[in-house]
């Protein structure tokens, strides 16, 4: 049985979704999905350097969109059901945000990160990776 097959089993039937069963070539495919990135603060920048951290992470499909009016304190990141263990990734790379799920998304993008406030501790690391 192969090791993605296994893991769809189990997690379909059994309930079982365990990150780190993740299969390398899962984890290729969900870092080809498509991810827009909106900046909600006053700083101007932060949109292209979460896109940079996340390019130097071997995420290919970022596209920052213009700017949205209501400024967040939080981050948030949101996600469709199906891009769960993408997010949680995410979340983990960026260090901030607010996971949250929701099945009428973006139609044009599998995740979505709006910048909030804390997303500002950025700007003020020297190196996105240690």
């Amino acid at each position: 049985l192969a090791v993605a097959k296994r893991d769809l089993i189990l997690s379909e039937y059994f309930n079982h979704s365990d990150s780190s069963v993740q299969t390398v070539a899962n984890r290729r495919a969900s870092k080809g999905l498509t991810i827009n990135i909106q900046n909600t603060t006053n700083e101007i920048g932060l949109g292209g350097r979460v896109s940079a951290l996340l390019t130097e992470a071997d995420y290919t499909n970022l596209k920052i969109i213009p700017t949205q009016p209501e400024m967040l304190a939080k981050s948030k990141i949101i996600i469709q059901p199906e891009s769960l263990a993408t997010g949680k990734a995410l979340k983990e790379i960026l260090g901030f945000g607010k996971l949250e799920i929701t099945k009428f998304g973006n139609l044009d993008a599998q995740l979505t990160i709006l910048l909030g406030e804390d997303a500002k501790q950025l700007l003020s690391k020297d190196s996105f990776l240690e």
